[in-house]
């Protein structure tokens, strides 16, 4: 069995070239199963992501809501980046894992540089959002202010460039140390791949998904007490009509803007985090996974696993904001239907 590695952002994995395979080789069914999952699943993921990622941009673009311009900027922003996650990353891995099919070494290694900061760049925006949520909640009379639409643009600017500068040095010296970055077998030698993949894991995964979970649990409570604080307040009678309606009206907007923000972090956090398990395992296991032919099988599966759900994560967010947002939701059909949707609605 001819075993070759890639790096994938986060990861320095083992993998199997099937096609590759002679008569004499013993295919695994874990094998067979990522062969499977890469040929079949990743089409699939980039059908659903390009649409959703597309759609949102468009349906972003329609709101005129000035005190959400700050998160619709970001939200916009980070569907860019999903959607080159899963076109330039994905794209890659689906030609290379399911069907053996590599790109030239300068392509292989832009390919590379690009899904690296990409992710990178979602990681944080995601980050960005939900801090600009919490202060929302926290200090509402001071969100316009420091979530201002120009600070938004500069702080998206300063996320990008970070992002590419900080990779852009490790891609090129880690395929310096293999005279050619598509050599997989070389790169898994390249102690600077090794630590590229580390550094990627902390700055994509690891410190985003501990920000989120901070920031989760703050939100949480803060939904939960305005929850009880709406059922009090449905209890009293007030002498005005007019202005527990609208005072509760935006008490809801508010909760389900929380709601979409916290389900975009939660997803995040659980398809992210597989990729830094799988990572500790293959650093830990490396020699037996190399030298037992049916554990670096299930390596092999573990990789198409973690990895697809990694890619899945830059998917699935145009479905949470179609569950989660009545507005977006309402948009995105009236978009569909050419404004008839606005008028039944």
């Amino acid at each position: 069995m001819n075993n070759t590695t890639t790096i994938i952002p986060g990861v320095s994995e083992t993998t199997a070239s099937f096609n590759n395979a002679t008569d004499t080789t013993t295919i695994f069914p874990e094998q067979q199963a990522a062969m499977i999952l890469w040929k079949f699943y990743t089409p699939g993921l980039l059908l659903l992501g390009g649409f959703g990622n597309l759609t949102t941009i468009l349906v972003m673009r329609r709101f005129k809501d000035r005190n959400s311009s700050s998160q619709r900027l970001m939200l916009m922003a980070l569907a860019v980046s999903d959607f080159l996650v899963l076109y330039v990353g994905a794209v890659r891995d689906w030609l290379l894992y399911g069907f053996n099919v590599e790109a030239t070494p300068l392509v292989c290694m832009i390919q590379t540089w690009l899904t690296y900061a990409m992710g990178t760049i979602s990681a944080w925006l995601l980050i960005c959002v939900t801090v600009e949520r919490m202060v929302a909640v926290k200090w509402p009379h001071k969100v316009r202010m420091v979530c201002s639409q120009r600070r938004t643009w500069m702080i998206i600017a300063v996320v990008v460039f970070s992002a590419c500068a900080i990779h852009l040095p490790m891609v090129l010296g880690a395929g310096n140390d293999s005279g050619n970055y598509c050599d997989h077998q070389s790169l898994r030698n390249s102690s600077l791949a090794v630590v590229a993949g580390w550094v990627d894991v902390v700055i994509s995964s690891i410190f985003p998904s501990l920000c989120l979970v901070v920031c989760d649990i703050i939100l949480s409570l803060s939904l939960f007490k305005a929850s009880a604080s709406a059922a009090a307040a449905s209890s009293t009678v007030y002498a005005i009509s007019n202005t527990p309606g609208h005072k509760d009206s935006r008490r809801k907007r508010a909760s389900k803007t929380t709601v979409m923000v916290l389900a975009l972090s939660c997803m995040f956090v659980l398809l992210s985090l597989p990729v830094c398990v799988d990572m500790l395992w293959v650093s830990y296991c490396g020699d037996q996974l190399t030298d037992d032919p049916r554990m670096s099988a299930i390596s092999e599966l573990a990789l198409a696993v973690t990895v697809l759900l990694w890619y899945t994560n830059s998917a699935v967010n145009f479905l949470l904001y179609c569950f989660t947002g009545t507005k977006f939701r309402n948009e995105f059909l009236s978009m569909m239907c050419c404004g008839v949707w606005n008028r039944h609605a």
